[in-house]
This record gives C-alpha cells, sequence and structure tokens, in this order.
C-alpha cells in the first residue's frame, strides 16, 4: 500500500492594500468623501459596495462635521 501524499499548506490570505486620506472638517467634506470612496471602490474592483459604501461614509463625515470641533477628518 502507498501511502497518501501530504496535503498541501494553504496559502496564507494576502494582506490588502490600506487607505488613508484626511479632509478638512468643512461643509465640502461629505461630498469629497463620496467621490473619493466612489473611485476607490471602482479602481479596486469593489463596484458593487459603490452604493453601500457612499451612505456609509456620507452619514460618518457628516456626524463629524456637525458634532465635533475637530479639525481634520481622517478616514482609514
Amino acid at each position: 500500500m502507498t501511502p497518501a501524499p501530504p496535503k498541501p499548506t494553504p496559502t496564507p490570505p494576502v494582506a490588502r492594500d490600506s487607505f488613508r486620506f484626511d479632509l478638512l472638517n468643512r461643509a465640502t467634506a461629505p461630498g469629497i468623501a463620496r467621490a473619493v470612496v466612489t473611485d476607490l471602490m471602482t479602481l479596486t474592483g469593489n463596484t458593487e459596495l459603490v452604493d453601500d459604501m457612499r451612505v456609509l461614509v456620507s452619514e460618518l463625515v457628516t456626524n463629524v462635521h456637525l458634532h465635533t470641533d475637530t479639525a481634520v477628518v481622517r478616514l482609514d
């Protein structure tokens, strides 16, 4: 009887790129954030996430603008 060959070791997941951008905390920040996220999702092949991500980033950046006194909004 011949022993079975060893199973290959699974390849660990590849680390994904991370992205960061800073915006001045102004009334224009949510619109700029939506545009950046739209481009980022499109460039990374995640077009199915564009609509959801636009809503999320818009809400988050708007809340930061309305309810904080920070000068910069950072998105990671």
